[in-house]
């Protein structure tokens, strides 16, 4: 669905020029992606055991499971893992309390201001609420605290960032389906009810906030709440949360599966499920047509080739291609760029918004 933000200022773009020299990774994944014309590819990452990930100014941050053993009645044992790759070298950034089978899942994570936030959520037949966990770097080592403790009843569907704080969607503890912020005390704050079923959530460089929504009569459904609103709500102007009604844009976008989605200002670029629902691929959605395009296609996955998680950075798309629907097996990340031409037209076309994020 939508997706979360942070300031890809100079820190990132000397790891990722735009359209110029990428991340290299020694590691191969089976997945391939054959971009759509006007457009071309490179796998910047690939490897085993993520599902999610987060763009940060310092490189990505990838997040899934790993099996570390097993119970006395033989059921497998597993931990949600978060990891830091800046390009060269990967390193564990923080570990969940262990679980049986697969009762919680990697669901969300986004980087605020050096913050990595990852939501630890519990399965919907086990209720849905989720943990959220906040990891920080002390110039030495890695120190892992708790945000929202799945006792609150809140799920969470997607983490984002607008690079001050955290934003997100999933089902408040009201049992409706909201966009929340963590204040500047990391307390769970609804944002605005949205109804439907959860999507995503995500900002565009102008600090305007979209949430995703599912109805099984409309489909996939986009918000678009201005600047304004967020820093009313934030600042306490807004004392109530905002509806749907209250939303400055709608727009009803392609069957995405993808918790992070964002804006470049004139595009959406989400996640669209194809007919079965088997497989899933990267969309650039225009805001002021309300047409869409594939960016290309993922195979290479014996069963499910699935995208999840995409950002707009700097006039790159980045996205991460999973083998199936769980969270472990083959993933990698690609980076996708216009070709000249189309990025010539974009531009002149006012459809190409180069993103840089303020702090």
């Amino acid at each position: 669905m939508l997706l979360g933000r942070k300031n890809c200022g100079i820190a990132l773009a000397a790891l990722v020029p735009l359209c110029g020299t990428l991340w290299s990774h020694s590691a191969q994944a089976a997945l391939t992606f054959s971009p759509s014309a006007g457009w071309s590819s490179t796998e910047v990452w690939s490897g085993t055991n993520a599902s999610h990930f987060a763009v940060g100014d310092d490189g990505f941050y990838l997040y899934g499971a790993e099996q570390v053993g097993t119970d006395g009645g033989g059921s497998p044992v597993h931990q949600n893992v978060v990891r830091h790759f800046d390009g060269v070298n990967t390193v564990e950034v923080a570990r969940s309390p262990s679980f049986t089978g697969s009762n919680y899942s990697p669901d969300a994570i986004t980087v605020v201001n050096g913050d990595v936030y990852w939501a630890h959520v519990q399965s919907f037949s086990l209720g849905g609420s989720a943990n959220v966990y906040k990891s920080t770097f002390d110039g030495t080592n890695w120190a892992t605290s708790s945000v929202l403790d799945e006792s609150a009843g809140a799920n969470v569907f997607s983490l984002s960032t607008d690079g001050n704080r955290v934003f997100g969607s999933g089902v408040a503890p009201s049992g409706d389906n909201a966009a929340f912020y963590f204040d500047d005390s990391d307390s769970y704050t609804v944002f605005a009810d949205l109804g439907g079923a959860s999507g995503g959530s995500g900002f565009d460089s102008s600090g305007n906030f979209y949430a995703g929504l599912f109805d099984f009569v409309d489909g996939s459904t986009v918000l678009e709440y201005s600047a304004a609103q967020v820093a009313n709500r934030v600042g306490g102007a807004q004392a109530t949360p905002y509806d749907g009604a209250d939303a400055i844009g709608s727009y009803l976008v392609p069957g995405t599966g993808s918790p992070v989605m964002e804006s470049d200002g004139a595009n959406l670029f989400g996640v669209e499920f194809d007919g079965t629902f088997t497989n899933s691929n990267p969309y650039a959605f225009d805001l002021q047509t309300n047409t869409s395009e594939l960016l290309g296609t993922l195979s290479g996955a014996a069963a499910n080739n699935l995208t999840t998680d995409v950002y707009a950075r700097d006039g790159s798309v980045f996205f991460m291609g999973r083998d199936g629907f769980g969270p472990f097996g083959d993933a990698a990340i690609f980076q996708v760029i216009p070709e000249p031409a189309t990025f010539a037209l974009l531009l002149a076309g006012g459809g190409l918004v180069l993103v840089g994020r303020r702090r």
